[in-house]
């Protein structure tokens, strides 16, 4: 069998893995950043919860001054009282104080109302608090495990790499730089198998001298329509096993 046609089915079986390995990388980066937006969604929810009560709180201490104020007017508005002579006055100052009292009365209700929101207020920021601890170590746990998973395909990729890169060693220059353009084109899959006399890049049908040609196995054979490397399965089983066996765990694990 043609020894490059060897090479290149081990070097596409690598280039498989690694592949199928950085799909499956990206996966867990998109995991990781979608934990991150949940968990910002809920940190956002409790900071936007905490600086309503605080405007809440601060509305409450500006009307108790407003309400101190008015309780000041009214005190003095009742002293002036026992100073008045004439009676026109003293109903003037009469009217004084109950429009006085009457805006005493209208804080004092917007003070209870705004009490009530803080007390309801903080009764949910308590529950969403606690909700929000969960969350956060519920988040690193499982950060932590994405994390661990994503290590291990790094490393994987980077074994994978160090591997293809000994085996383009071996390769005839031409022969490499072929491939690679291929699987450039071919989206990651320049050397494919033939079954049933079929392509499996591209499932058309391969001309019958074409065919003899590629289970002869010495040369390496193009398909004639997707102009991938054609081999036939009997090759691919005695050649690929391994290279493939060590990264078989890892795919089987994510399928």
């Amino acid at each position: 069998m043609n020894p490059q046609l060897i090479l290149l089915i081990k070097a596409q079986a690598i280039d498989s893995a690694i592949q199928q390995s950085e799909i499956i990388k990206k996966r867990y980066f998109d995991q990781i950043a979608q934990l991150e937006e949940a968990l910002q969604r809920e940190e956002a929810f409790f900071a936007n919860e905490q600086e309503t009560l605080q405007k809440l709180e601060k509305e409450h201490r500006s009307k108790e001054r407003q309400l101190e104020d008015l309780l000041g007017r009214r005190d003095k508005a009742q002293d002036k009282l026992f100073a008045i002579k004439t009676n026109k006055e003293y109903q003037a100052a009469l009217q004084e104080i109950e429009g006085i009292k009457e805006a005493i009365r209208k804080q004092e209700d917007e003070l209870l109302e705004i009490m009530e929101q803080i007390d309801g207020l903080k009764t949910q920021l308590k529950k969403t608090e606690e909700l929000l601890k969960k969350r956060r170590s519920e988040h690193a746990r499982k950060k932590q495990q994405i994390e661990e998973e994503l290590q291990r395909y790094t490393q994987d990729i980077e074994e994978q790499k160090a591997a293809r890169h000994s085996l383009a060693e071996e390769i005839d220059p031409q022969v490499l730089s072929d491939y690679n353009r291929l699987r450039e084109a071919k989206n990651g899959l320049a050397v494919v198998m033939t079954k049933n006399e079929l392509c499996m890049g591209c499932n058309m049908k391969i001309p019958p001298q074409s065919y003899n040609l590629v289970i002869a196995s010495n040369d390496i054979i193009h398909c004639p329509n997707c102009r991938r490397i054609l081999y036939v399965e009997h090759v691919s089983n005695q050649t690929q096993q391994s290279a493939i066996d060590k990264d078989k765990g890892g795919l089987q694990k994510t399928a």
